[in-house]
């Protein structure tokens, strides 16, 4: 689920990424404690929806009947870029850590699984007008530049996300759409 949070476009704001847990009642509890901040590169940001249409063709016939089957979930990609050369200080929002802690903090955030679920995290992205309630889908990690010790000094971070609605909110949700 999106929600626009009326955030002026010239501010410089960093993503934020917050675990939560989907409660027996329904409700979000968010790990506030193990928030991750992170700039984004506001360059490589894409959020998309895509409708599914259950077309059926008929035999000899070039084109089918298009109608509609669901709205699918939000999904946001993103591209973090993680620096570990320390010749300029670290921007608001970045960390001063070495690449492969960042790397981890970022895994523990979107990637560690629940013990008690069993299943990785759900997630709250937090950038701009931006605020989906998602989980990672995948996360593609490309290294560019090594230390001589083999240990990495930048990494970019390619991360797809995709919105979920517990039970209770898509039926909320769709109810909602129906009275419109």
């Amino acid at each position: 689920m999106v929600k626009s949070l009326g955030v002026d476009a010239g501010d410089k704001i960093p993503l934020i990424l917050t675990p939560y847990a989907i409660e027996n009642s329904g409700n979000i509890r968010l790990d506030n404690g193990a928030t991750l901040t992170v700039m984004l590169d506001q360059a490589e940001f894409k959020h998309s929806r895509q409708i599914s249409d259950p077309t059926s063709q008929t035999l000899g016939l070039d084109e089918g009947d298009s109608k509609f089957g669901a709205s699918d979930s939000d999904t946001v990609e993103i591209k973090l870029t993680f620096d570990g050369i320390a010749a300029a200080p670290p921007r608001p929002g970045q960390s001063d850590d070495d690449v492969a802690v960042q790397i981890r903090k970022l895994k523990d955030v979107v990637y560690k699984c629940d013990g008690v679920e069993h299943e990785p995290s759900h997630v709250r992205l937090l950038w701009r007008s931006l605020m989906l309630f998602g989980r990672l889908k995948w996360m593609t990690i490309d290294y560019s530049l090594f230390k001589p010790s083999g240990d990495p000094l930048r990494a970019v971070i390619d991360l797809r996300f995709s919105g979920f609605l517990s039970n209770d909110e898509a039926a909320i949700h769709n109810t909602d759409d129906v009275r419109r």
